[in-house]
């Protein structure tokens, strides 16, 4: 059973509601969301990394709140910086963030290939998991914006951070594909077939 947490802005929580919905009525799939508002004291950025890092896939609900929002930038980073595989859920028509284009994006009306996509994608790296969560651990901002600016400068520090359309992690690149027809002008590249590529870090 893939568990996922889903990532997206509480201005789209009628869509995301109705998101859950479908996913759920599939008893394979299990959905974490912060339901509760945990932004919250000195170590909110260690506590929702850890739950980004206990689920097997991240679920990304894209949108032009979403888009604009420092904590779904935070989740999507912490994302990447833990080699998870990130599927989008395209909400609207906003173009995806250029560190995201590699990933094949689903509109919230198909059900059928978001919900392959999300039981056919490979496990993260649980071998990230310690450093990532000690060094999110070691951040003392606490506003949003200050958060993501600490959180992006160590991500590119250790290198596991994004650059142009792959994401370098000690050489560790994944690409997250599907059967269905390019959804965004930006998905008009062939789709790799294959999980992951290695290449040599810069």
């Amino acid at each position: 059973m893939p568990t996922v947490f889903l990532s997206y802005s509480r201005e789209d929580l009628p869509l995301i509601e109705r998101l859950q919905a479908q996913l759920t009525s599939h008893s394979d799939i299990s959905i974490w969301r912060d339901q509760e508002k945990i932004y919250g004291g000195q170590k909110w950025p260690k506590v929702l990394g850890e739950e980004i890092a206990n689920q097997d896939v991240f679920l990304l609900a894209w949108s032009k709140h979403s888009a604009a929002s420092h904590f779904v930038e935070f989740e999507w980073c912490t994302a990447i910086a833990l080699k998870k595989t990130i599927v989008p859920c395209l909400l609207d028509e906003t173009p995806l963030a250029p560190s995201l284009k590699t990933f094949h994006g689903y509109r919230l009306d198909d059900a059928i290939g978001l919900i392959q996509s999300l039981r056919g994608a490979p496990l993260g790296d649980v071998q990230r998991r310690e450093p990532v969560i000690r060094k999110l651990s070691d951040i003392t901002a606490t506003e949003e914006t200050a958060v993501l600016a600490q959180a992006k400068a160590v991500f590119a520090q250790q290198q596991w951070t994004v650059q142009g359309n792959v994401y370098q992690a000690g050489g560790d690149i994944h690409f997250h594909t599907g059967s269905s027809a390019p959804t965004t002008p930006e998905k008009t590249k062939p789709l790799v077939e294959k999980w992951q590529a290695w290449v040599g870090l810069h």
